[in-house]
């Protein structure tokens, strides 16, 4: 059987892999890194669930069109289905449950999570109620209350990958970091394809200063994912974890998936952490001959010719400046200096 939700792996606002990506394309707000001196559909109700029984049929009619409803994309018929099925049996676990999903899908997380624990006062075996109000909680910042409703969950449905997943964010976003690390260690282990997941411990790890297991993580996401996108975030991550031989290798797969230059930019960052300034400049060089008005390329390009040809200098540093964004100012100011006009 399949989830009625996702477990929320970092999709509570634009944090983790997704603000890892935004800082590389620009997206959810993310700032370029600063310069250097170089669906949720509902289950069917058919199989198995999660813990591995046989699921039971729709409890009425009603409940199976509302799920019919759901699945066909229209929240709204049933809500008003799924409102008829709760109203003539209130103690329906089925009804409330899936019309909790519909006023989720519907975007009033407040009343879903309401119905979400109603479902469970009347069935606290529903695993599925468990992952949805765990997740909702999430998005409605409320950690702790979340943590605990995926604990309670695995009671019920021990290893259950979108609990255990639910659990360690939201112990992470309560700020019990240890309980935390042991959570993402569980979560990871029960949901070894789950790229995201990966990519988020690794990036907690990091943060608690285990740099050596962080790169254990991105090594193993490296072998898993065929995303350049993906990829490039974990190149990123080993760019700030020092690990510069790394960045550039993960930054390779990514750029031979799809040649964003974007990518040249930050490999070519890489590069000069490394020492290999002339890789560096080639990859900026890339970057410019897909988009002309990189302001960062032009900005490192300019850093790179500041010694060996004053000319080439002034004029990517003048680029970047003429760029509005966070080069601007570095660029105006070397700019300057070398009297560039």
């Amino acid at each position: 059987m399949q989830r009625s939700r996702r477990a929320r792996v970092r999709k509570v606002g634009c944090s983790g892999l997704l603000l890892a990506l935004a800082a590389l394309t620009g997206a959810c707000g993310g700032s370029t890194p600063p310069p250097h001196d170089q669906s949720d559909n509902p289950p069917p109700l058919e199989g198995d669930s999660p813990s591995g029984g046989a699921q039971a049929p729709a409890s009425s009619q009603d409940v199976q069109r509302g799920i019919d409803a759901l699945q066909a994309g229209d929240a709204q018929g049933a809500k008003t289905i799924l409102e008829k099925a709760r109203a003539a049996d209130p103690k329906d676990p089925q009804a409330v449950f899936y019309l909790a999903v519909a006023y989720e899908t519907l975007g009033d997380a407040t009343q879903g999570i309401e119905l979400y624990r109603e479902a469970l006062k009347l069935d606290p075996k529903l695993t599925e109620a468990y992952v949805n109000l765990s997740s909702a909680l999430l998005g409605a910042e409320q950690a702790a209350e979340a943590a605990d409703v995926a604990g309670r969950g695995l009671k019920v449905s021990p290893n259950t990958p979108d609990l255990l997943t639910n659990r360690a964010l939201a112990l992470e976003a309560a700020g019990k970091n240890e309980e935390a690390l042991e959570a993402y260690a569980k979560a990871v282990e029960a949901s070894k394809s789950n790229v995201e997941l990966r990519y988020t411990y690794a990036e907690f790890l990091a943060r608690q200063n285990q740099p050596d297991k962080a790169k254990e993580q991105l090594t193993a996401l490296g072998a898993q994912a065929q995303d350049a996108k993906v990829l490039a975030a974990a190149a990123n991550l080993f760019g700030q974890l020092k690990d510069f031989e790394q960045c550039v290798a993960f930054f390779g797969k990514a750029i031979a998936q799809d040649p964003v230059p974007a990518f040249y930019v930050r490999r070519g960052v890489c590069h000069h952490g490394r020492k290999d300034e002339a890789a560096a400049a080639a990859d900026y060089e890339k970057a410019l001959a897909s988009d002309p008005n990189m302001a960062d390329a032009h900005y490192y390009l300019g850093l790179y010719y500041e010694k060996t040809d004053k000319k080439k200098a002034c004029e990517h540093l003048l680029g970047a400046a003429a760029k509005e964004g966070p080069y601007a100012k570095p660029a105006r100011e070397r700019a300057d200096k070398l009297r560039c006009k």
